[in-house]
This record gives structure tokens, sequence and C-alpha cells, in this order.
């Protein structure tokens, strides 16, 4: 009888095979939707490319071929007017097409993909023989897409006169091109010439010349990412963004405006453009050391294709120049923003120095400045032709890239007082930076201007030591302000709020009087808030508390300040005369303070030890619901001891006139406070070890004598002549003055130290 297998024994068996079909089924649908995906991407063209670099349009390049490329150029009489045009798409990026001038006019070459399409947006161009840019600025010179393979149909878009813009490469040779602005993706690029003016062509490449293009490119731009955490600092290029760098000129070309001659002159004094949005951190563009005479500026352009920059960023460019504090250079150079070629803000001379704040590499420096104005996609720096004529007297300027910067709010929230320096404890990591456009000289030439921009970072660094000094050899005075002006990008501070500077003079500013030429003012968004000055009777002057404010500034430290009635994001400090603060005024810092900066101001505070007597004497400018005073007294200035309290003769503890005081303690009186509290200290322990039950009574009699003689040696050193008292242990060496409010509150005035005479 023939066995029959059970149903389940077969399911069974049946299970592996079925599994093993669905993971063949599986592994087949993965490769079918792998292969698919290959396909969108060959038929994507650049899509599957990294994007933000531009990518040689020739086989062996990324998806190109010899299959899917075809380059082509005009025809006369049958021929091609370009020589050699299928070197255009070959693998060999050294060969070129090439072109007599006499026969450009009316000629074209061009590269068609079949693989795919670029899309909108796109930037494209060729390279070409270095010159041709300059006659493209006067007309003549086009490139322009197409949706069609080939004829004169299915144009997307075409550049316009003088919109090309140029970039010199490595090797002599310089590449032009253009955004692809229309409203459909493209596959095929045309460069033509129509129209030319020959003989400005043959006045730049010299007769007999021909023009040789090497081949073409495309940028696909996918907008980069700012970093996510603040106070960082980021270049533009093209690992991250879709920066495309150029150069160009500012003045009109052609028309009674500037010549091929011009152009070219501005152009040729600026080598290696491209290196600017390079990854690389070591290359560097650079004007060339040539005294040669240029009619015109120029400049140099880093432009995202795709995205911006939001306002409130620090944008500029780092440099490397030994002149680089050279005021005709400083002058010779300004920055802007643009917007989609809209000027949204510029700075110009040594003040885009004042702003420089961020650091560089190694024996370079960062030019720029915050633009507050609005958000930007391009910044120019802008070279004037006298500074492109100078190359020689001024030595090569390398220009390595371009950067900006962000900032950060606090975190946590500011506490009562808040030094604004990057670093300082106070800030609660918030960002600072110095607003180039308020601050720096009124005049650009005067005298030694380089100092203090060179010492801008001084201002807002987190050493309490730095400063910036304001002083006659700057040329200060009536009709030649100096400003410093910090700013908060990323904060507001609101409500009623003090702010100031943290200040030193030549001599101690005693009275507010003396800064008659001092300025105080916040800003919004750019925008003037309030002002103070001695005229308007809004400045205030105070001694420093060193300790409690800033750290180890001078004890002579003084801070000018003003009590706001607006919100304000920016504080700045403005000096026309130093004849009242000794000819120079060291500035250390910008702070804000939520409580009145001391309810006294005071005036000069001495302390002096004479004929065995210390003397103490004090003035107060102004004063505030003030209850007393209380006298302290330091060995060391670390721990400090009551001496004594003085009630405020202000008319109920307020007054705006300066008032006198003085204090005084003998020097047994001070033993007393610091040194005869030991006589104390010993009774005490000898009662001690007569009462304390523990102790034996003969051994506490034992340690009588020890004792006594303690007690006799303490009181002996008490009665010596002031004549005999050792200086090295004097009971007092520094004083300082507790104010007290009505409410209780204590702030105190700087340490000084006691004067022997």
């Amino acid at each position: 009888m023939k066995k029959i297998t059970p149903i389940k024994s077969v399911v069974r068996k049946a299970l592996p095979a079925t599994s093993q079909l669905a993971r063949k089924i599986v592994t087949n649908a993965q490769r079918l939707a792998l292969f698919f995906a290959f396909l969108v991407l060959v038929s994507s063209g650049l899509s599957a490319q990294t994007p933000n670099l531009h990518v040689p349009i020739r086989d062996a390049s990324g998806p190109f071929t010899a299959a899917n490329l075809t380059a082509r150029s005009s025809t006369t009489l049958g021929f091609d007017d370009f020589s050699n045009a299928g070197f255009l798409e070959d693998n060999n990026a050294g060969n070129a097409a090439t072109i007599g001038l006499t026969g450009l006019l009316g000629a074209w070459i061009e590269i068609d993909y079949s693989g795919g399409t670029f899309p909108q947006g796109s930037e494209v161009g060729f390279t070409i023989t270095k010159g041709l840019l300059s006659a493209s600025l006067l007309g003549g010179i086009n490139i322009t897409t197409y949706n069609t393979a080939s004829g004169e149909s299915g144009v997307v878009s075409t550049s316009g006169a003088g919109q090309l813009a140029g970039a010199s490469l490595l090797g002599g040779t310089e590449r032009i091109g253009f955004v692809s602005t229309g409203a459909s993706s493209f596959r095929r690029v045309r460069l033509s010439f129509s129209g030319i003016n020959l003989s400005v062509l043959t006045s730049i490449l010299g007769a007999g010349a021909t023009i040789s293009v090497y081949g073409a490119d495309v940028l696909v731009p996918q907008a980069g990412t700012l970093p996510g955490t603040c106070n960082t600092i980021t270049q533009l290029n093209q690992a991250a963004f879709p920066a495309v760098a150029s150069y160009g000129t500012t003045g009109v070309v052609g028309g009674g405006g500037l010549a091929a001659a011009d152009v070219a002159g501005i152009l040729n004094r600026i080598q290696n453009v491209e290196n600017i949005t390079s990854s690389t951190t070591t290359d560097y563009a650079n004007l060339s050391a040539a005294n040669v005479t240029v009619a015109g500026d120029g400049y140099l352009s880093v432009k995202l294709l795709s995205g911006s920059i939001p306002a409130n960023y620090y944008a500029g460019f780092e440099i490397e120049n030994n002149n680089l504090l050279n005021v005709d250079l400083l002058n010779g150079m300004r920055i802007e923003a643009l917007n989609n070629g809209t000027l949204v803000q510029s700075m110009s001379a040594f003040q885009i120095l004042s702003a420089s704040v961020l650091s560089g590499s190694s024996g370079r420096q960062t030019l720029g400045f915050l633009v507050t104005n609005g958000p930007f996609n391009e910044l120019r720096l802008v070279l004037s032709s006298g500074l492109l004529s100078a190359g020689v007297s001024l030595g090569e300027i390398r220009i390595y890239n371009a950067v900006v910067r962000n900032f950060c709010s606090p975190s946590p929230a500011l506490g009562a007082t808040t030094i604004l320096a990057n670093g300082h404890a106070s800030a609660n990591g918030m960002g600072v930076t110095v607003n180039g456009g308020n601050s720096g000289l009124a005049n650009g030439t005067v005298l030694n201007s380089q100092t203090i921009a060179s010492a801008m970072n001084n201002l807002i660094d987190s050493d309490p030591a730095n400063y910036v000094s304001l002083s006659s050899t700057l040329g200060i005075s009536a009709g030649n302000a100096a400003s410093l002006s910090v700013t908060t990008p990323a904060h507001t501070f609101v409500n009623d709020e003090y702010t100031g500077f943290v200040v030193k003079a030549a001599s101690p500013l005693a009275n507010v009087g003396l800064l008659s030429g001092v300025t105080i003012s916040t800003y919004l968004d750019g925008a003037l808030v309030e002002q103070s000055s001695v005229a308007n009777s809004l400045l205030k002057l105070n001694a420093l508390n060193v300790l409690s404010i800033n750290g180890s500034v001078p004890a002579d430290a003084q801070v000018v300040y003003f009590k706001t009635t607006g919100d304000f994001d920016e504080v700045r400090l403005t000096v026309n005369d130093l004849a009242g603060v000794g000819n120079e005024l060291q500035v250390y810092s910008a702070f804000v303070s939520a409580e009145a900066v001391l309810p006294v101001s005071f005036g000069d505070i001495s302390a002096v030890y004479q004929n065995g007597t210390l003397n103490i004497n004090w003035s107060t400018l102004s004063e505030t619901n003030n209850r007393e005073f209380v006298i302290e007294g330091s060995s060391d200035g670390k721990s400090w001891t009551k001496l004594g309290t003085v009630a405020s003769k202000a008319n109920g503890g307020n007054s705006d006139s300066a008032i006198e005081y003085s204090f005084s303690k003998s020097l047994q009186e001070l033993l007393v406070l610091s040194g005869f509290s030991l006589v104390s200290m010993i009774i005490v322990m000898g009662m001690a070890l007569l009462l304390f039950p523990s102790i034996k009574r003969k051994t506490a009699y034992m340690l009588t004598p020890v004792i006594a003689i303690a007690m006799a040696v303490t009181l002996f050193s008490c009665s010596k002549s002031d004549h005999s008292y050792d200086v090295d242990e004097k009971p007092v060496a520094f004083i300082r003055i507790a104010q007290v409010d009505k409410d209780g509150t204590t702030s105190y005035s700087k340490a000084i130290k006691v004067v022997h005479k």
C-alpha cells in the first residue's frame, strides 16, 4: 500500500521553500528598486553629483561619458568655425577648441548633454583665454542655455550685456559664467560671439591672437546650512555652500565709462580668484605686485546661488598683508553686502578693521563688519584704483576666504551686572562684537589711526587687563572725535538699565566735569535711542569696585555711565576732548547693570598713617538714599575688619554736590581691633584650663606661667612707641569704604593702600 504523506508534513516541507522564494522575491524587489533609483539618478543629470561644486561637462566626469555628450560649433561654408570643437567633451582638460579673432563674428560653440538635464538656477560657464571677460563686459559675448538637443529653439536663459561673472583660474586662464534663471531645466550650453568689437579684443589680446575654449562646467546649487551652534565662524566655501567666486569692476563699462583696457588693467591685478571659495584654508586669491596705473575700482565677490545669510551676522574677508594697518591700504578697501545684486550695507576705510574682531590664522586678519540692514547673499571686497595701482609699494595682498559669524544670546539669563566681553563669566555665553560703523576716528587719515584699529579686540575680549587707548597721539580734538561701540546682536536690554564703560585716565577722575568731552549713547537695531553727557547732566562717574565688576583692572579704574530709559542692543563711547583726562583715556570694557552702579559716587579716597594715627579722608560727588559709611581695614586685601562707622552728612541721604568725610583711629585702637584680640583669647584659654573639670588642676597651674608670659609679650607690643612700630607688622595695610543704603544694601568703594609717613 502506498504510504500517504500527512498534509502537515507537506506543509512543513513546503514552508522552507516558500520562505526562500519570498526572500528571493524581496531581494529582487530591492534590486529592482535600486535599479529604478539608478535610472532616476542618471536621468536627473547632475542631481546625482555632489552639489555646490563646479563639475566639468566632459567625458569621465561624474555622469558624463562620450556617449551622452556632443560638442559642436557654428560653421562657415561647411567647416567648423572652431578648430577641434570635439576637445570640449574629451577627458583631457588641457585640450581646447580654438578660433582666430577674425573668425569670431557670429561664431558659437556648445556642448549638449543627452543623459539628463540641469535644474533651473544652475550656474554654467566656460573656461577660456584670459582677457576675454574684459571684452565681454562691453557686450558681444553671451552664454545661452537650451532645453532642446540642437538648433536655435528651446532657449531657457541667456546672459545680457555685461552680466557675465568672471573668475581668474590657475594656469593663466579665466572662467566666465552666469546663472540660468529660466523657468525650466536645460541640457545644452552655448558660448556665442555676436557684435563683438574686434579692435577692442585685439588691443587686449594682441594682433594675431587666438581664443581658446577649454570646456564647460556646471554648478548645481543646494542651499548650505549655517552652523546650529552660535558664536561660530563659518567659511563660505563650496564644500558647504553654493558659493561662486568672481571678479569685476564697479564702474560703468563703455558708453564713455571704463574702456576694455581699463577693465583689463583691473582684472589683471586680481589673480586666482577661484581659491576664495575653495575648502582649502591655505590657498588664496592675491593682488599682484605691479605698479600699473589702473582707472576704476575692482572687486572680488563671493555669492551664494541659493539661500542667504540673515541680518545681524558679522561678515568679512580673511586677508594677509604686512602693511595691513597702513592707512592708505585701509582707505583703499571697502566691503559690501548685497542681496540679489542690491546693496544692503557697506563699510569703508579703516572702520572695517575697527570691527575686525574675528581671530584669523597666524599672520592673517579678518576685515569685516556687522550687517544689520537685512539678509544678504553676496559679499564684495572692493579695491580702489589707487590700491590696484600701488601693488609694489604695499606688497602682496592675499585674500583667503569669505567668512560669516553669528552670535549667541545669553543662557542662562543675565545677572545684575554684565561685562560686554566674549567669554566673560557674567555674559553667560552671549556673543559681543564691535560695531565698526560706530567706532574708530571721525577722520581716517589722522595720525596713528591704525593704533586704535589694531587694539579694538581688547575692548571685547575676556581679559580684564586689556584696553583700547584713546590718546592725544590719535589727533583727538574738538573736530576729530574717536568712538568705541559695542553691540550684542542676539540680545536686547530692556527696562531701565545702567550702562557705560570701565575707564582709567592718566590721573584719577575726581570730578565728572572732567568728562565734558565724553558722550555715551545707546542704539537699537542701528538707530540712536538716547545720549548722555555732562551737558545734559545724565553722565555719572564712580569709583569702581574692581573685584566685583571686572576682575583685575587697575585699582584706580572708574566707571562712566548713565541710566537708560529705552531698550538698546548697543552702547557707544565718544571722546572729542582729552584735555581733562591727561590726554589719555584707557577704555577696558562696556557694561550693563540692572541696578545703579553705586548709590554713592565716590571722589578721592586717601588713607595715611602718621604720628600713631590712621587718618582716612574721602569725598562723595553724589549720594542717593545713603544711610552711612562703614570703614573696613585689611592686612592682606582679602580679609576685612570693621574699623568704624560714619553717618551720611547728606540731607535725607541725598545730595548732588560734593561732601567731605574723615575718620581716624590710633595705633592702639587698631591693635585692639586686629591683634589685641589675641590677649582676650589667651585669657579665655586660661580660664578654661582652670575651670574645665576634665583638666587636672595641677596641669592648669603648670600652664599659668606660659599664659602670663604670652599676655605680657602682647601687652608690651601694644605699648611700643609708633617710632618703633614695624611696618611689616602693621595691622591695617588696605582700606575700603562700605556704603550702606537706607534699606541695608551695601556696596563698596575701591580698595586703597595705606600710606605711611
